[in-house]
């Protein structure tokens, strides 16, 4: 809001008739945003406070209403600031979405952002996502308040790893209660809920211990390449409680957070050597049977190339099987390459190789002696 200098009769803004000035409108920017922990609930403890960028320095704090949402008056200020969530008791403060029931909040959610304008509303999003990007900010910042440069690096990397637009802007479609319908292609805020509904079912995996989950997340989150990327025991974290998640509400996840977030390939376990075969053992056997260990489900294929054209490859079980009758005269062995591709389309191939046992000689002998007949 604006505030303005009163006058008296006549418009003029001094009753005595000199030249009076009129004051410079006050500043007023705003931080407000919603908390989703799993959607919050009335009654609830919580209280959001934001700190300019040394994390010390209160700015202003709102109580949590009943559909999560918060305002926060910061005046004049401009630049980055810290929003971070307090929970006053040990009441019940939000829906788990896994489990179904009301909960504590038992984790330290934050965000940070910056206030770029004057007059502005800054929008903002707390949850444990938000909490991933303000935790990288402050390593990079590496004990020092976080550049804007840093906050807008980190909540970008984060949006990015998780398949979200914006982590602030974009508006959480929840999974229970909401417009959640994987079925019909997701929105970029169906797939936001889907990922903190994988936190929360990580939460049921931990036997509740929502901080847990995030140290959990947090032990294997790096910046790197420009970007963020979650190492192999972090992305299982989550895409089991995804699975975990789906098991209890029936809402599709899994298969969504692993085709989110896996981006490491699977990884083969059978052999580059098949067993032998005999000559002349027959057409259409199984050959060889593919194996591989990863976080979603494989399927598998042949790559092009060696002799590929002579065999075919159970998409499902990975058995490849020999098309034709194997001659040791024509061909004594053979290569082909056998393909991996998991939920998130990662690949991963492995050559192959097959060879063909000779039996000894396969012809008849011809007997070329004469016959002697006697006088």
């Amino acid at each position: 809001a604006a505030g303005a200098g009163g006058g008296g009769g006549g418009g003029s803004s001094n009753s005595s008739g000199g030249t009076g000035t009129t004051p410079p409108p006050q500043v007023q920017n705003t931080v407000d945003g919603i908390v989703v922990a799993g959607p919050v609930i009335e009654g609830n403890g919580l209280t959001v406070e934001v700190y300019e960028a040394d994390g010390t320095t209160l700015l202003g704090e709102a109580q949590v209403a009943a559909d999560g949402r918060f305002t926060i008056n910061v005046g004049d200020y401009r630049g980055v600031i810290i929003a971070r969530v307090v929970d006053a008791d040990s009441g019940d403060d939000h829906l788990d979405e896994a489990s179904g029931t009301n909960k504590d909040l038992n984790a330290e959610l934050s965000a940070v952002a910056e206030v770029t304008g004057s007059n502005t509303t800054l929008t903002l999003n707390i949850n444990p996502l938000t909490t991933l990007a303000a935790a990288l900010a402050e390593q990079e910042a590496g004990g020092r308040a976080p550049t804007a440069e840093e906050v807008a690096e980190a909540n970008t990397a984060i949006a990015n790893l998780f398949g979200v637009n914006d982590l602030h802007t974009t508006t959480v479609e929840p999974i229970n209660g909401g417009t959640y319908n994987a079925a019909d292609g997701l929105s970029v805020g169906e797939t936001y809920a889907a990922v903190l509904a994988a936190f929360s079912g990580a939460d049921l995996d931990n036997n509740g211990d929502s901080q847990q989950t995030i140290d959990e997340v947090l032990a294997g989150l790096s910046l790197a390449n420009g970007g963020a990327e979650l190492s192999e025991s972090a992305q299982a974290t989550l895409i089991q409680g995804a699975e975990t998640a789906e098991a209890e509400t029936g809402a599709a996840l899994g298969d969504v957070v692993a085709s989110t977030l896996d981006t490491i390939a699977p990884q083969i376990t059978s052999t580059a050597t098949a067993a032998a075969i005999d000559d002349n053992s027959g057409a259409g056997q199984v050959v060889y049977t593919a194996t591989a260990t990863d976080e979603s489900p494989v399927s598998w294929s042949l790559g092009a190339g060696g002799d590929a054209a002579a065999f075919s490859i159970d998409a499902n079980t990975g058995a490849v099987t020999l098309i034709d009758n194997p001659d040791f005269e024509i061909q004594s062995s053979y290569t082909f390459t056998v393909v991996a591709t998991d939920a998130a389309g990662n690949t991963a191939g492995q050559n192959v190789t097959l060879y063909v046992d000779e039996l000894g000689d396969e012809d008849p002998p011809t007997v070329t002696s004469v016959e002697m007949t006697g006088s």
